[in-house]
């Protein structure tokens, strides 16, 4: 009996990982699409984009699929958006040439360790 109760919440959990793990994944390509949507309409006042934490992933998603559909044509946007990520360091394509990436103290990716005293 405890290994049949054992093996249905295995299944179980197993079952909500993928679950979760599906919809986190479709939300972050709904926002990555919109946001290279918006940058391929090439909207001509967009000189900042800032990112926070997961934020910053979709963003870089964006990016890699907005230099992907250009097939290597120029944009103005290589040279003219500067790029800011906070909280989180993501791997942005080098076309883009104003960037800055930001990972304070304060962060658990960016916390210093902690050293025990003797």
């Amino acid at each position: 009996a405890a290994d049949r109760i054992r093996y249905a919440m295995e299944k179980f959990f197993e079952r909500m990982r993928s679950t979760v793990s599906a919809d986190a994944a479709a939300a972050e390509g709904d926002a990555s699409a919109t946001l290279c949507e918006v940058l391929l309409a090439g909207p001509p006042k967009l000189e900042y984009l800032v990112a926070h934490s997961k934020g910053s992933l979709v963003v870089a998603h964006a990016l890699e699929h907005y230099v992907e559909d250009l097939e290597d044509d120029e944009s103005a946007l290589f040279e003219r958006l500067r790029i800011t990520t906070l909280g989180a360091v993501v791997g942005l394509p080098p076309t883009f040439k104003k960037v800055r990436q930001y990972l304070g103290s304060l962060d658990w990716f960016g916390a210093a360790p902690i050293q025990a005293s003797a």
